[in-house]
C-alpha cells in the first residue's frame, strides 16, 4: 500500500491552472420546497490542507478532485437554522465514493428576502485511493433545517440511535448526473455508480499508513481508511482506531484522531476518513513496527472491522505477529 498523505485538520478548495467546467444545468422546482436549485456546475478543483505548516499554492497547481457549484433562490420564506446542501457521490475506482453532507450553519437563508439568491459549493475530498480525478459523479441537494444539537441533561437515557434522525425532515430537491463531462439533470444510473455492497455491515476496503516524524519532535501513525457500507450497516454509525507501536522501551498504545462518522450512507457507498496519534502523546523514538486496529460502532454495540501493521511507509494485512501481503491500494 501506498503511504498516506498526512492527515489534514482542515481542507481548502481554491482556484488552479486548469479552469475546465461542465455546462451549467438548472433544477425544476420542487413542491413544498421553499428554495430552488439552479445554476449548477461541476469543475475541477485543487483542494489543500489548512495545518500547523505553510501551504504553498500557485496558479500553476494542478487540480486534485472535482466540485460542484450552485446558485439558490429562496421562493418562499424560510426558518432559522435552513439551508440547502450538496451530497457528491463519485465512482473512484471500484467504489462509489461519497462526501459526507455539510450544512450551511450560517443561517443566510433566514437572513435572504423571497427572491434573492446565494451561491454555494460542495468539494469532494482527495484521498490516497483517488489516482485520477473522478468523471462520473452524481450531486443529489437537499433542503434541511439544522437548529443546534441539545445535549440531554446528565443522568438521562441516551438517544435510540435506530430512531428516526434530523435527517427524516430533510427534502430533496433533484439530482445531477456527470459522465463523459456532460453534466445533466437526473441521478445515475447503476451502471453509471454501481455500488457493490460490503460483505460485512462495515468493511476496510483499502487502508494507507505510515510511520512519521512530528515536526515539534517524535513520532506518530497517520492512517486514512475507504470504508464501505453493507447491506446490515446501521443508519448511524463510527468508526475509531488505535496503534500499539513497539520499540526499545517496550509496547504502547495511543487513539487515533480517527473518527468516521456514517450518515445514511447507502449499501455499496464509501466514505474516506483520516486521523493520526496526538503530537503530545508521541513516540520519542521511531517504532520498529506499529499494529493498527479499527474498531466500529452504532446500533449493535462494537465490533473490531480490521488490523494492519504498519512498518515505516508500509502496510500490511493482519497484526504485526502475524501479518501478511494486502492488496496494493489503488492509488
Amino acid at each position: 500500500m501506498k503511504p498516506a498523505s498526512i492527515p489534514l485538520v482542515a481542507l481548502l478548495a481554491v482556484g488552479c491552472g486548469d479552469s475546465w467546467s461542465s455546462n451549467p444545468v438548472s433544477l425544476a422546482p420542487v413542491e413544498g420546497a421553499p428554495v430552488t436549485v439552479d445554476g449548477v456546475v461541476m469543475r475541477r478543483s485543487l483542494m489543500v490542507g489548512l495545518g500547523s505548516a505553510p501551504t504553498r499554492v500557485s496558479s500553476g497547481d494542478a487540480p486534485n478532485t472535482i466540485g460542484v457549484s450552485f446558485s439558490i433562490e429562496k421562493t418562499a420564506e424560510t426558518p432559522p437554522h435552513a439551508g440547502a446542501s450538496a451530497r457528491i457521490a463519485c465512482r473512484v475506482g471500484d467504489h462509489v465514493v461519497v462526501e459526507p453532507v455539510a450544512h450551511d450553519a450560517s443561517d443566510r437563508l433566514a437572513g435572504l428576502a423571497v427572491g434573492a439568491r446565494i451561491s454555494s459549493d460542495a468539494t469532494l475530498s482527495p484521498s490516497p485511493f483517488t489516482a485520477e480525478i473522478p468523471t462520473t459523479c452524481e450531486v443529489a441537494f437537499l433542503y434541511m433545517v439544522r437548529p443546534p444539537i441539545e445535549v440531554p441533561p446528565i443522568g438521562l437515557a441516551e438517544p435510540d440511535p435506530a430512531a428516526p434522525g434530523r435527517e427524516a425532515a430533510d427534502l430533496a430537491l433533484g439530482s445531477v448526473c456527470l459522465v463523459g463531462g456532460t453534466l445533466r439533470e437526473g441521478a445515475c444510473t447503476p451502471e453509471e455508480l454501481p455500488r457493490i455492497p460490503a460483505r460485512s455491515a462495515i468493511e476496510v476496503s483499502e487502508l494507507s499508513a505510515r510511520i512519521a516524524s512530528h515536526p515539534s519532535g517524535g513520532y506518530g501513525v497517520q492512517a486514512t481508511a475507504l470504508l464501505t457500507a453493507g447491506r446490515d450497516a446501521p443508519r448511524r454509525w463510527q468508526v475509531g482506531a488505535t496503534a500499539r507501536c513497539d520499540t526499545d522501551g517496550g509496547s504502547e498504545e495511543r487513539p487515533l484522531s480517527m473518527l468516521a462518522v456514517g450518515r445514511d450512507v447507502a449499501p455499496g457507498e464509501s466514505i474516506v476518513a483520516s486521523g493520526a496519534t496526538s503530537p503530545r502523546e508521541a513516540w520519542p523514538e521511531e517504532p520498529r513496527a506499529c499494529t493498527l486496529r479499527l474498531e466500529r460502532s452504532g446500533a449493535g454495540g462494537r465490533a473490531p472491522i480490521g488490523e494492519y501493521c504498519v512498518r515505516g511507509d508500509e502496510t500490511t494485512a493482519g497484526a504485526c505477529g502475524d501479518a501478511v501481503a494486502a492488496p496494493p491500494s489503488s492509488a
